[in-house]
């Protein structure tokens, strides 16, 4: 089923003249509901492709993505929406021999017609993401302070040090046979 939906992503570049072509979609919660454990799920991001083919054996793709997605923050775990923009730039190469995918080009068996942009546009997107997730990202929305409050009561470092009498002997018996 998710691969029906993601056929809408499909770039039929045996068709095209040289030249540059545009290309527009819409990721939203459908696109990103079709990849096992995205971090992303509701979404409104607008992606563009660019198809840059000067030779029928090599084309450029440009992608740029800008929009915002609903995200939970590390900190606090209220929801905010965060911005993403994000670009990136791929090589296709059509080759004879099976070659595997670099970082920035693809290659491509020279019998293929089409190429599925769905995965390149979710790697974008999720490149776009920060490691920690905080609601200050967002630059309209602060954490929920009531959370944040609690956290600093937990907050081991901040406890006074409750001492145990069973290993305050343990500490003695220790510090007397180092002498």
């Amino acid at each position: 089923m998710a691969v029906e939906r993601l056929a809408k992503y499909k770039i039929q570049f045996i068709k095209l003249k040289n030249g540059t072509h545009h290309f527009n979609f819409q990721l939203d919660q459908t696109f990103f509901d079709c990849f096992e454990n995205s971090k992303i799920t509701e979404a409104n991001i607008t992606a563009d492709v660019n198809l840059h083919k000067e030779q029928d054996h090599i084309f450029d793709l440009d992608f740029k993505v800008s929009g915002e997605a609903k995200m939970v923050c590390d900190r606090c775990l209220d929801d905010f929406y965060l911005p993403i923009n994000n670009h990136f730039n791929l090589q296709v190469k059509m080759t004879e021999k099976e070659r595997e995918n670099e970082f920035d080009i693809t290659y491509l068996p020279f019998n293929s017609y089409e190429i599925n942009v769905a995965n390149y546009l979710y790697e974008v997107c999720h490149l776009a993401l920060p490691m920690q997730l905080k609601c200050a990202d967002s630059k309209t929305k602060e954490c929920n302070k009531k959370i944040l409050q609690k956290l600093e009561e937990l907050d081991i470092n901040n406890q006074e040090s409750i001492s145990d009498p069973r290993w305050d002997e343990l500490k003695k018996l220790i510090k007397t046979e180092k002498k």
